[in-house]
């Protein structure tokens, strides 16, 4: 049985004991304000979902709910999810499954909405551990989009591990990008799009050396920004920035003049990615803190005085796909720009 909107004003409805139906409630066309343990969802409006039922229920219902409250789901729509008498820091973003590839899309870190020029980040290294044979990938990095849901266009820059594709599980550094009008995308230098004009970081190359739980830490500094005369994107490695190449605007339908989205963090992507989750970041929940849980630190974006600043806390939105594998903590921002830990063991939990 679908689930039943409720009509304004009508009673709730009481469940039989043992009955595998539940209430969804859904509070939509609020505002996030605050951050961290501060961060309210306020203004927002409240619709009751009667009569969903355990054994059918899948978060794919989603969709046919938002659409019902008026929304186009085809548009950039974030499902975010709570537990009854759980506050609103453990806020957990719904996994997004994406039709046709069967890929399950995990995350934690920031998202962040504004105008952007550039986006840069200190990110700690390490080799979390995804199965042998597995399809699924585990990486972490800086993401920079412009566009509807399914028109993104985007710009990666990472570190992953994925078994199924490098066929190792070594750390190795990548760069991806994606016109979504015209639905091409390219990783590394394996199809014309990036222009590499110098060779000191490989692309698809193993880092090196990689962090020690509990021992010694290694990180690697990403740049990515835009040419306010050329209109390209380039792509800065290291402490010195120095330049490895960029992206000729010509590859981009709706990056050609800015992004409206960044993302700082990691992600899991494969087809076992929720039921067999590999693991993120150092492989152990972020409270652990320095020397134990992987972290991202220095985050600045290049604003449109073409100024590298500090981001805006209350255009961010930290939260995670899944709290019971993988969370963010110590969420922090100072002149430097923000820093957190994130990542978690996955399904070895």
């Amino acid at each position: 049985m679908a689930p039943v909107r409720r009509p304004h004003g009508d009673p709730v409805p009481v469940y039989e004991d043992g009955s595998d139906n539940f209430t969804l409630e859904v509070i939509h066309g609020g505002d996030f304000v605050g951050s961290g343990c501060n961060r309210a969802y306020v203004h927002g409006t409240k619709v009751c979902f009667d009569d969903c039922d355990c054994d059918s229920w899948s978060a794919l219902w989603l969709e046919d709910l938002i659409e019902d409250l008026g929304y186009e789901t085809a548009g950039r729509i974030d499902v975010y999810w709570l537990l009854p008498g759980m506050q609103i820091d453990a806020l957990s973003m719904v996994s997004k499954v994406k039709e046709g590839r069967s890929t399950i899309v995990q995350e934690a870190g920031i998202r962040y909405f504004d105008d952007l020029y550039g986006v840069r980040a200190t990110v700690n290294v390490y080799e979390p551990k995804v199965k042998k044979d597995s399809k699924d990938l585990s990486q972490t990095g800086i993401q920079i989009n412009n566009g509807p849901k399914d028109q993104i266009d985007s710009i990666v820059v990472c570190y992953s591990v994925a078994p199924g594709h490098g066929g190792d599980r070594f750390s190795r550094f990548h760069v991806v990008w994606n016109d979504g009008v015209r639905n091409m995308s390219c990783v590394d230098l394996n199809c014309p799009g990036f222009i590499q004009v110098s060779h000191n970081v490989g692309l698809g190359g193993r880092v090196q050396p990689v962090s020690v739980y509990n021992g010694p830490q290694y990180v690697i500094n990403i740049f990515v920004f835009k040419d306010p005369k050329t209109n390209n994107w380039w792509l800065a490695y290291g402490e010195d920035k120095a330049v490895i190449g960029y992206w000729p605007s010509s590859l981009f339908t709706r990056l050609k003049d800015k992004g409206d989205f960044s993302f700082w963090g990691g992600n899991v992507y494969g087809p076992t990615a929720s039921l067999d989750s590999p693991q993120m970041g150092s492989g152990h929940f972020p409270s652990e803190g320095y020397g134990k849980a992987a972290f991202m630190k220095n985050i600045q974006i290049v604003d449109g005085n073409n100024k590298l600043v500090t981001p805006n806390k209350n255009k961010d939105l930290i939260g995670t796909s899944d709290i019971r594998k993988y969370s963010v903590y110590g969420y922090k921002v100072d002149n430097h720009g923000m820093h957190i830990y994130y990542g978690g063991p996955g399904i070895l939990v």
